[in-house]
């Protein structure tokens, strides 16, 4: 009897730590997604409920075929399903219209429009001054693809006021111009002339044509700088214009119209060029007065001015300075004045022709 308890206890402990070790496998219940196709499939069951507007993924069991919901569908899990569910369109149509319409928006439509679309001929290319070549829609001669739109094409620029879109294609058709307000043009400091803008230069700068020394009035570039013509033209005593030489008498409005003719002792007085105060014009120059008996060569070294007596009483005679045949020295003055003698001998003279004239003849 010992001996039997004793197998009856150990077969029970072993018993116990299988169980332990292998415990009995339940029947599980495995989830399987179900498919668009399985939901239509002729074998479902169609006794099995079907949900009306599923949210959650629809799960079936294995083990009974019952369906059941998953946890996340918010959804009772015995709502009872009567029909297959729609396909939902995720995108409203009113959506892909305002789509359609977002600027830049290339659409099939618009292809035919764009430059590098292909094309068998030139009707194919209605993009602006575009022509068919070589299967492809390009721009015409003389165009190039626009900066702002790739169905147009537009003029290239060759001079100034062409239309532009850069200041690149503007220096590239007349050197140095820019595209301002949509048309080439010459900046503000420059000045077109022969294809190219040039820059403009004051007085004494380099330069390397005359329209760039137009600034200054009469000016011209000169062995590569701004001057004025030499001869006939003086600056300005500010640089700012070239004033034309005067003479003698003639119409001035600075001295140096005069000084540059008529020598230094000249000054513009009245708006005329005339000498200074004590000297004279010899007829190229102007003149110190010389004293009588002052050394000269011709009779003009010997004028005064006029405020110091009437031309032409004194003369060069004998290299000196001298008073003219019918004047006289004026005594301890350096002047000339007319000899009395010389008038009583006309006055005399005078008579006699005019009594001989109305007796004798």
């Amino acid at each position: 009897v010992f001996i039997v308890s004793l197998l009856s206890l150990s077969e029970s402990v072993v018993g116990d730590k299988d169980a332990a070790a292998f415990p009995a496998v339940e029947e599980q219940k495995l989830p399987i997604q179900i498919s668009d196709r399985e939901r239509t499939d002729s074998k479902l069951n169609s006794s099995v409920p079907i949900q009306t507007d599923p949210i959650g993924p629809v799960i079936v069991s294995e083990s009974n075929s019952s369906l059941s919901i998953s946890n996340d569908s918010g959804i009772n899990s015995n709502t009872t399903i009567t029909s297959l569910p729609k396909p939902v369109d995720i995108e409203p149509p009113e959506v892909s219209e305002r789509r359609l319409n977002v600027p830049g928006l290339i659409t099939p439509g618009k292809l035919k429009n764009i430059l590098g679309a292909s094309c068998i001929s030139n009707s194919n290319c209605t993009a602006l001054n575009t022509v068919c070549q070589g299967g492809n829609c390009m721009c015409q001669e003389g165009y190039r693809a626009s900066k702002h739109k790739m169905e147009a094409c537009v003029k290239i620029p060759k001079e100034l006021n062409d239309t532009c879109e850069t200041d690149l294609e503007c220096d590239s058709a007349f050197h140095a111009s820019e595209c301002i307000d949509g048309v080439c043009a010459c900046p503000q400091a420059f000045v077109p002339d022969q294809g190219a803008c040039w820059e403009k230069r004051a007085m004494g700068d380099a330069c390397d044509t005359t329209v760039q020394c137009l600034e200054i009035p009469n000016a011209a570039c000169l062995q590569g700088v701004c001057a004025c013509p030499v001869k006939d033209y003086v600056p300005s005593p500010t640089s700012s214009k070239c004033l034309h030489v005067s003479t003698f008498e003639s119409e001035c409005i600075e001295d140096i119209q005069c000084t540059e003719m008529i020598g230094d002792d000249s000054r513009c007085f009245d708006m005329k060029c005339f000498c200074k105060e004590g000297y004279h014009y010899n007829g190229s120059k102007c003149l110190i007065d010389r004293k009588l008996r002052s050394s000269c060569i011709t009779n003009e070294d010997c004028i005064v001015s006029l405020s110091t007596e009437p031309a032409d009483r004194r003369a060069c005679v004998n290299n000196n300075c001298t008073c003219a045949t019918g004047y006289k020295v004026l005594m301890k003055e350096d002047g000339c004045v007319k000899d009395a003698a010389d008038s009583v001998t006309v006055s005399l003279s005078w008579l006699m022709c005019v009594i001989i004239a109305r007796y004798f003849i």
